[in-house]
């Protein structure tokens, strides 16, 4: 019983503390203590008693404030943050195996992929799949921004072009392609197609393999662009649909808006494919919930590619 009681004592107290390491893990892993009170859905005061609360437990200094008023770890600091990292990673390992969620697909699941890729293809697939599998949640981020798999900003990441961030630390696998075809709104006659001005993409996005085939068009004198230029899939979408332009999609997203129809062009079509690339973290990888989805996700690109 004395034993029992002991032991429950050292965990309560070995708890208290981890909870206090969060928060300076969370100032190392994004940078400042607003932005780590922003993901931990707290206030930086917060952060910042929690990080005091652990320095005096612990008789040092694991952050110091610059003379700009910012914070940046001290050396022991770095070293605390990066013990924490491993407590981290074992104690999350050791929930999965004591739930069962390392062999039950239960628990919560965060994708994060461009705005086209979450609205536009997951979230309708993701009904009937989650219909299997009444224990799991999906938590769908679309943002234009990467999420950082390292920071934990996110479990999965879908993203259009090969990653060269994570090392051992990340899996990447390849799951699909994105075929390209040109649309035009489905209220426009064929016969106005060639009328239509070409909708591309902000310049910062000139890089991108749908502008540069724009791009080309114009250049070999097949239309002019429009003055509209979109930040997203998203935007060029909606161009189009509204009849003001024409633009080239991935059919996957094309073919499925009811707006749109495809255009066969005899003298030119989009000749190149965009790679889906699924990343995941290392020690996730193995646990059912994130085989399941990252097999679901697979399934879904592969099925797109071969249409």
């Amino acid at each position: 019983m004395h034993f029992k009681l002991g032991f429950l004592q050292c965990i309560t107290a070995f708890m208290q503390d981890w909870d206090d390491y969060r928060y300076l893990l969370a100032v190392k892993r994004y940078g400042s203590l607003s932005a780590a009170a922003a993901r931990l859905s707290v206030d930086v005061t917060t952060v910042s008693r929690r990080i005091k609360l652990l320095q005096k437990n612990m008789g040092t200094q694991f952050l110091e404030r610059l003379a700009d008023g910012s914070y940046q770890l001290t050396p022991i600091g770095e070293a605390a943050s990066a013990k924490a990292e491993i407590v981290e990673k074992e104690l999350a390992e050791f929930e999965a195996t004591a739930t069962g969620s390392d062999l039950n697909v239960a628990g919560n699941v965060r994708i994060s992929s461009v705005p086209m890729i979450i609205n536009r293809l997951i979230t309708p697939k993701a009904p009937d799949f989650l219909n299997q599998y009444p224990d799991l949640e999906l938590q769908l981020n679309s943002d234009v921004r990467e999420l950082n798999l390292l920071k934990r900003e996110t479990d999965i990441a879908l993203r259009l072009a090969r990653p060269q961030e994570g090392g051992s630390h990340v899996k990447v696998k390849r799951v699909g392609g994105l075929k390209h075809a040109i649309y035009i709104s489905a209220n426009v006659p064929l016969s106005d197609y060639p009328k239509l001005p070409w909708c591309s993409y902000h310049d910062d996005l000139a890089h991108l393999p749908q502008a540069q085939w724009i791009n080309k068009e114009v250049n070999n004198g097949r239309g002019v662009l429009s003055r509209l230029k979109a930040g997203d899939a998203e935007g060029v979408i909606e161009s189009v649909a509204t009849c003001q332009t024409r633009s080239v999609l991935p059919t996957m997203i094309g073919d499925g808006d009811l707006r749109l129809k495809r255009v066969e062009d005899k003298t030119s079509n989009p000749d190149f494919v965009r790679e889906v690339w699924l990343m995941v973290h290392s020690d996730l990888s193995k646990l059912a919930r994130f085989k399941i989805v990252s097999e679901w996700l697979r399934d879904l690109f592969e099925a797109e590619e071969s249409r």
